[in-house]
């Protein structure tokens, strides 16, 4: 299989500080993907509206890159406290049901966080990172003012980098406990997407730019470590369309995945000795 790599990416435009531009919006949440979304949001509010404070949406669709077959609906909502006991079985229903009724996407993930562990000062949150620099609120309060603004620096690389070992030792885990090609398929997708932009991480300090446009992260990468490039695109290709083929998946997971974990240690010494997910802010 030969993937071509649309030029539709692009990176994250800085403003005069240098700090990250959000380009994402409602305006472009457009159709196909506009329907979705909207399912997507009631959903959210049918199990647990009292508890939600806000609903977000972030990835290729609200800044106009989607693209039909490939895209997902990523989108997380903030709770009030604890995130709701909701019957996760009939979460999966509504997902698998929402994926057979709009085929533009490939998957739809529901994602609660209470708000005590977002907004945390003094300390870089993750879902903070992504509501101040690429989601749109859906519903509710917008947080993205509570939050500082970001450049493409160490805080946000080592967001990638430190959790990357976890991730591929999980798929792997995870894809050697079942033969079922459909949880091959799943953690195929999940894990290269992580792997790709990891990848990207490695070099963002050198090129002082974002990206999560899985083409742009994989140039970037492979003018750092050309050796790695066929590997990478490969990483890129089963991203893009997914393999049920443990094998192969395995493989790839255990050898790119094998040398990406050593150069993340190897950055993570550098940077973040004491290996904290969560770096001080300064």
């Amino acid at each position: 299989m030969t993937i071509i790599l649309k030029d539709i990416g692009r990176l994250w435009q800085l403003d005069e500080d240098g700090f990250l531009v959000n380009d994402a919006s409602s305006e472009k949440i457009v159709p196909p993907y506009e329907a979705v979304v909207a399912v997507v949001k009631e959903t959210y509010l049918k199990y647990a509206r009292d508890s939600i404070h806000s609903i977000y949406l972030r990835g290729s669709i609200p800044r106009g890159l989607a693209l039909e077959g490939v895209s997902d609906v990523d989108t997380f909502a903030i709770t009030f406290g604890e995130p709701p006991a909701l019957n996760l079985a009939q979460i999966k229903a509504e997902s698998n049901a929402i994926l057979e009724s709009h085929p533009c996407i490939t998957k739809a993930e529901f994602n609660f966080f209470p708000s005590a562990e977002v907004i945390t000062p003094h300390r870089f949150s993750t879902q903070g990172f992504l509501i101040k620099t690429q989601a749109v609120c859906l519903y509710g309060e917008n947080l993205a003012p509570q939050f500082p603004n970001y450049r493409p620096d160490k805080f946000v690389a080592n967001d990638h980098l430190s959790q990357i070992k976890r991730d591929i030792n999980r798929a792997i885990a995870e894809i050697k406990s079942s033969t079922d090609p459909q949880n091959t398929l799943y953690w195929c997708r999940r894990t290269m997407k992580s792997i790709i932009r990891s990848g990207f991480a490695l070099v963002m300090l050198d090129e002082r730019a974002y990206s999560k446009d899985i083409r742009l992260c994989y140039e970037f990468f492979i003018k750092y470590f050309p050796t790695q490039s066929n590997n990478m695109l490969r990483a890129v290709e089963l991203a893009i369309e997914p393999s049920s083929d443990l094998v192969e998946v395995l493989s790839l997971l255990e050898n790119l995945g094998g040398w990406l974990i050593t150069k993340a240690d190897e950055w993570l010494e550098r940077y973040n000795p004491s290996r904290e997910i969560a770096l001080l802010l300064k």
